[in-house]
């Protein structure tokens, strides 16, 4: 805004000027002058707001409505000069929408797992984009189909020779063991491929003589890590720190 008399004349003058050139009428000039002067005239002085101190310190929480409850809060809170907002204590939302029910273990896709043997110390490590128990299921129904009946001393010898489909029937069949079904689990989950067969190998070099496998997973993975990944000594005294490195993939 043009406080200066001098300027605020000199301005008129150049706006004026501009109008003419742009083939403005003298009268239409003249009628938006005395427009802008008449509101210029009634325009009132701005007044910035007081602002409320009382509202300016005080704090704020949010309280769940429940009948009867919430209202009694609000009136303590009052006197504390303490102001309350209240949000409804469930809403169509909470209603309406479910979250999906957890997945069980045995249920879960890419995984890695691990079924042990009841009649020794050794396990079996395996790898499925599958469900878990589809693989478990798979591996059980082979090796019950393999194992089936009593082994004489010739079927014995002779599946001292064979190499079985599955590394758990061979173990079996060879040795005349039983796998501990109920004992398999999941010991570690991964979405991709690559890494699921990283883990895997992670896992039975981690083992070495402790597992059945007949080969080292999908991944060949490099003999560096084998000072990493190699298990404690069995004679390691109670309250001596475990040594043992768990490696992540990238």
């Amino acid at each position: 805004m043009i406080t200066d008399t001098a300027a605020r004349h000199e301005e008129e003058q150049h706006i004026k000027h501009a109008l003419q050139q742009c083939q403005y009428p003298r009268w239409a000039i003249e009628k938006g002058k005395q427009q802008v002067l008449h509101k210029n005239k009634n325009r009132k002085p701005h007044k910035p707001k007081k602002k409320d101190a009382t509202t300016d310190n005080k704090d704020t929480i949010t309280l769940p409505y429940i009948r009867g409850l919430t209202e009694r809060i609000q009136r303590a809170m009052k006197k504390h000069n303490i102001h309350t907002a209240v949000k409804p204590y469930r809403n169509i939302r909470q209603l309406l929408v479910h979250p999906k029910d957890r997945i069980e273990n045995h249920q879960k896709c890419n995984v890695i797992y691990e079924i042990p043997c009841k009649s020794c110390k050794k396990t079996y490590i395996g790898e499925t984009g599958r469900a878990f128990t589809v693989r478990k299921h798979e591996h059980k129904k082979e090796c019950e189909k393999e194992t089936a009946g009593r082994l004489t001393r010739t079927e014995h010898q002779r599946a001292q020779q064979d190499n079985l489909k599955s590394a758990i029937s061979d173990h079996c069949k060879r040795n005349n063991h039983v796998m501990d079904w109920d004992k398999s689990r999941i010991i570690n989950q991964e979405s991709n491929k690559y890494k699921r067969w990283i883990k895997e190998a992670i896992e039975i070099r981690k083992r070495g003589a402790d597992t059945m496998n007949r080969d080292e997973g999908s991944f060949q993975l490099s003999r560096t890590w084998d000072s990493l990944l190699q298990r404690p000594p069995a004679g390691r005294g109670r309250g001596q720190p475990d040594r043992t490195v768990r490696l992540t993939t990238p």
